[in-house]
């Protein structure tokens, strides 16, 4: 889609980067607020982008203390349309999508998940916020054909991944699976998602009867 190759471009990760030059890129526009506070000499990490069902292309960025939309639809032009404050100072914020809701974490602080609905975009809705699974998570992936969040690297879980059921509700989860394998980053998908899914089948007719953590 358009907006993976567009993001990068209203996305400044620091002065390091300013200072690079660029190969076979042509910077169309920038935004940077420079006004964050720094964390580790940084005031931004990750960006993420989603089709809304209007069909417009918006930019998910973060900064250390905000979550960032921009209409990107018009790559030279790019517009914020909401800024949500996460409740911590944090140079580590990810972003994924399942969907028309995103899903932040942060691996600094206590802002645990974070649930945006973007159904009516620009109009974007924070739907909840919950340290019910964990209060920091390191990296997520979404299977998006089964409808699985995966958190790898949280405070409760560091030796494994939590799993979470989006396909009932994208705002609220009944079921979990803590997962207890030396699994860590989950852009490993060849390793990760074989174990998870054969994890899933085990304990599947266990998630239709009980709404509850599962350990397995």
């Amino acid at each position: 889609m358009k907006f993976l190759n567009t993001i990068i471009i209203v996305f400044i990760l620091s002065n390091i980067t300013l200072a690079q030059v660029a190969n076979k890129m042509t910077l169309l526009s920038q935004w940077d607020a420079d006004t964050f506070p720094l964390v580790f000499a940084g005031q931004y990490s990750d960006c993420w982008g989603i089709t809304a069902p209007n069909g417009k292309e918006y930019a998910v960025i973060g900064s250390t203390p905000y979550i960032h939309f921009f209409d990107i639809t018009n790559e030279t032009n790019p517009v914020e349309v909401g800024t949500f404050a996460g409740g911590n100072v944090s140079l580590w914020r990810e972003f994924k999508s399942y969907k028309d809701h995103v899903y932040a974490v942060a691996d600094q602080g206590q802002e645990g998940l974070i649930i945006f609905d973007c159904k009516n975009a620009p109009n974007i809705v924070k739907t909840n916020q919950t340290t019910q699974f964990s209060a920091r998570t390191h990296m997520p992936f979404i299977d998006e054909k089964n409808g699985r969040l995966y958190l790898a690297g949280t405070n409760t879980q560091n030796n494994g991944i939590i799993v979470l059921d989006l396909t009932e509700d994208p705002n609220n989860f009944l079921v979990a699976l803590h997962c207890r394998a030396d699994m860590y980053m989950t852009y490993l998908l060849e390793i990760i998602l074989p174990i998870a899914h054969m994890v899933i089948m085990v304990c599947g007719p266990m998630i239709l009867r009980m709404p509850r953590i599962l350990y397995c």
